[in-house]
């Protein structure tokens, strides 16, 4: 529940980001030397220049100590330490391990490349050193650059202006270590305009997660028997259905079971099972009903994933995380020269929406109220221009000291003869316990769309099963 809650807040502040694609850093680069920024700034480099050497981006290990905040020491026989408020480390020159010490001990890393002597400058791998040292690290392909980030100082930078709303989201926080079950309820339904006849569908989804830390169980249904009209099939189909053939359809796609586990080895690995009777059905017995779909991912794979998503971390709740981690997740290795800068520039949008100075105190917390001559005074428009635009607009946020946090909308455009008139309307509610919403989308010349649902977690005595049952046919993807 606590990643659902985290998604669901960050969709809205995932506008304020670009969404650019990933690209990889070069095997080699001329010595004229290779841009590295670190927190939004470009390094100075006097002499040696950084460059990129198989694969790997070489760096003058001082300016970039210096960089991060440390002090670098050097003693007879080519050791090197460079020391910081909370850790050290220290390397010899030439070889290809360090030891980093700090809180929990001392410990000795393998580098990625070991480090060279050119012309009075020690060349260290910059990823390596700057992660040892707790900072992320990003090559811009555009840009040809490697870049720095020290997400906490980041996000710092932003949560200044948030305090209000980094209060209620850390309210939403599910208590660490713990297993949880969520039950989940959610329904789409639409009418669209068919052929000048309205053409009503539904589906829905039960689904119950059990997780813990290193394990997931979920089961549930979907339902499509709604959705499976004499008009849809129609559509999707022909006319040539009889109605036998559309009570067939509705039988055996009225309740979709599915079930999926996963869970953690002990090397560190994750095995992910996956369920699903219809297949067996559809195949006319070529693939067993009951049969459960095995994938295996090595600890390599999970922890690329998790760099790829950002995930690699734990992030507490708040604004300035959020943002980040949205920005990391996708900018990737494109773009990351303006991450800093879009981030920081992202916060002071929202703080001049969801600040602490833009909110207003109630009796049992505070509120965002954003209507027409808000937006307006938000987006520096003229008075009375939002109702050029809007024929009604009003957005409430409540966030109470207590209880869960309120969305409720409510906005129409003004239909002219080259636009359809769109209406959004519904409410959202967020606690640690509950999640519900009902959102309703009209757009004038397509017709209606709603999403409604809930989800209710709770602790969980038990554990998820993160395997099939012992008795269960199991195939692995491999054999495909």
């Amino acid at each position: 529940m606590k990643k659902l809650l985290s998604l669901a807040v960050a969709l809205v502040m995932a506008l304020a980001l670009a969404v650019p694609a990933a690209a990889a850093p070069a095997a080699d680069t001329p010595a004229a030397g290779v841009p590295v920024m670190c927190n939004g700034e470009y390094l100075t480099f006097p002499d040696v220049q950084p460059v990129v050497k198989n694969g790997r981006t070489m760096v003058p290990f001082r300016t970039l100590a210096e960089a991060l905040g440390g002090e670098v020491s050097y003693a007879d026989g080519g050791s090197i330490t460079c020391t910081l408020p909370e850790a050290s480390l220290s390397f010899t020159l030439g070889e290809d391990t360090v030891d980093v010490t700090d809180a929990a001990g001392t410990r000795t890393i393998q580098m990625d490349a070991p480090s060279y002597y050119v012309s009075g400058r020690t060349m260290v791998p910059v990823r390596f050193f700057a992660q040892a040292l707790g900072y992320e690290v990003l090559w811009d392909s555009m840009e040809g650059a490697a870049v720095i980030l020290d997400p906490a100082a980041l996000a710092a930078k932003v949560d200044q202006h948030f305090t209000v709303v980094n209060r209620a989201l850390q309210r939403l926080e599910a208590e660490e270590g713990k297993t949880y079950r969520t039950d989940l309820n959610y329904t789409f339904s639409m009418s669209v305009d068919y052929e000048g006849k309205a053409m009503p569908l539904e589906v829905s989804l039960q689904t119950q997660v059990i997780q813990s830390g290193s394990a997931l169980e979920l089961s549930g249904t979907v339902d499509l028997t709604k959705a499976l009209t004499a008009q849809s099939l129609e559509l999707l189909v022909g006319s040539g259905l009889s109605a036998a053939d559309l009570l067939e359809l509705q039988a055996l796609f009225s309740k979709i079971e599915f079930q999926l586990r996963c869970g953690e080895n002990a090397d560190g690995s994750w095995s992910f099972y996956f369920c699903l009777p219809l297949l067996g059905t559809l195949s006319g017995g070529e693939m067993a009903e009951d049969a459960w779909y095995q994938m295996d991912l090595t600890a390599q794979e999970v922890q690329e994933i998790k760099s790829l998503l950002g995930l690699d971390q734990e992030y507490a709740l708040t604004v300035g995380n959020l943002l980040y981690f949205l920005a990391y997740s996708s900018y990737s290795d494109w773009g990351g020269t303006a991450l800093w800068a879009d981030v920081a520039e992202a916060g002071e949008m929202l703080a001049a929406l969801l600040g602490d100075q833009a909110l207003t105190k109630t009796a049992g917390g505070w509120r965002c109220d954003l209507d027409a001559a808000a937006l307006e005074q938000l987006l520096d428009q003229p008075a009375g221009s939002a109702a050029e635009v809007f024929e009604r607009f009003t957005c409430t946020l409540d966030l109470p000291d207590a209880g869960p946090v309120t969305l409720h909308l409510d906005i129409a455009t003004v239909p002219d003869e080259w636009d359809d008139q769109v209406k959004l309307t519904g409410s959202v509610s967020l606690s640690a316990a509950r999640a519900a919403w009902d959102v309703t989308l009209t757009v004038e010349s397509l017709g209606t769309f709603r999403l409604q649902g809930s989800a209710v977690t709770a602790p969980y005595a038990g554990t998820p099963a993160a395997a099939p049952p012992q008795d269960a046919v199991i195939v692995n993807t491999t054999e495909f």
